[in-house]
């Protein structure tokens, strides 16, 4: 059980499962679900329409896909939220060091996004480099602070990866329901 905590994956791979479609899309069902659960409930029983003579019933309760929906976007949102409040900041904000470099930033956010333990190694490695006025290497740098803030917080992104999964298979769950129901459907 410990080596699979321990292989939970990394932060940056869990960024791909926070930047996908489907889970930014997923939102919408957080706010549909309850509105229309909330006005179905006020009619009681099936809805009967007349229209010329003929008596039309509709059954208003809330489909199971609904709500399976609701619950998949529940825990996507409780995923989202891990990721946000516990991805390092340095994995949030680049995809890898060009786009570090691309969006202009410096030796100073470099520094903001290093780990207590690495701040300490970045400023001795500045204080040996300083008098012979060479520069750090940056790209260097960045890699190491992303690998090593990449796999941290391992409970964390337990968490964050038991949610998505939780997410993605009741999706999976209402899509295989709908094969199934379309192949029975099928007259061969």
């Amino acid at each position: 059980m410990l080596e699979l905590i321990k292989s939970a994956p990394t932060w940056s791979t869990l960024k791909k499962a926070e930047s996908n479609k489907i889970v930014q899309s997923m939102h919408i069902w957080l706010i549909i679900v309850p509105i229309l659960a909330k006005t179905m409930s006020t009619f009681e029983g099936p809805l009967k329409i007349y229209i010329s003579e003929n008596m039309y019933v509709f059954d208003i309760s809330l489909p199971f896909t609904w709500v399976v929906f609701f619950i998949s976007a529940l825990f996507f949102t409780f995923a989202n939220l891990t990721f946000i409040m516990f991805s390092p900041d340095i994995i949030k904000d680049n995809q890898d060091f060009s786009d570090f470099d691309r969006s202009g930033k410096d030796e100073g956010h470099l520094e903001i996004y290093l780990s207590t333990s690495m701040r300490q190694k970045w400023r001795s490695e500045l204080l040996k480099l300083a008098p012979n006025k060479l520069k750090v290497d940056i790209k260097e740098w960045f890699w190491k602070a992303y690998k090593d803030q990449d796999s941290s917080l391992v409970t964390a992104r337990c968490f964050c990866l038991a949610f998505y999964s939780i997410g993605f298979l009741s999706i999976l769950g209402v899509g295989l329901e709908n094969i199934w129901w379309v192949l029975q459907q099928i007259n061969f």
